[in-house]
């Protein structure tokens, strides 16, 4: 039965590797990289399980599908021992990815603290003059 709707079922066309294909090509930017990672994670892993997907491939798409800003910073933090003839370690890079994203929350956080007080210490010039 499951063969029969396979082309109707969306979970069976998600979990597979034309789908997962076409998910890395997609452009992508930093803020969406937590559901980037998300996604890719879980497919890749069903995939993993089925033996669809060998981790050389997992690692590869993985790194592919990363804006080229963040591929760079990927690549400084994994040591040379994560990346063997050309592969990359998926859970290393995912690692990398994960501490890039939080980093640039702190960021974002401090930056939005920042701009309240310049707005806080002008309105209170303001109101002394």
């Amino acid at each position: 039965m499951l063969r029969e709707w396979r082309r109707e079922d969306t979970e069976q066309l998600m979990h597979s590797r034309p789908f997962l294909e076409e998910y890395v090509k997609q452009p992508r930017v930093k803020s969406g990289l937590k559901r980037y990672c998300r996604h890719f994670d879980g497919i890749s892993q069903a995939l993993m399980d089925k033996r669809e997907l060998d981790a050389y491939s997992q690692g590869r798409m993985f790194f592919a599908g990363l804006p080229q800003a963040v591929e760079r910073e990927v690549l400084t933090r994994l040591d040379a021992t994560d990346m063997q003839a050309g592969s990359i370690d998926h859970a290393a890079a995912l690692r990398a990815v994960k501490e890039i994203v939080e980093m640039e929350e702190v960021l974002e956080s401090f930056r939005s603290e920042r701009r309240a007080e310049i707005s806080d210490l002008a309105a209170n010039l303001s109101k002394a003059e």
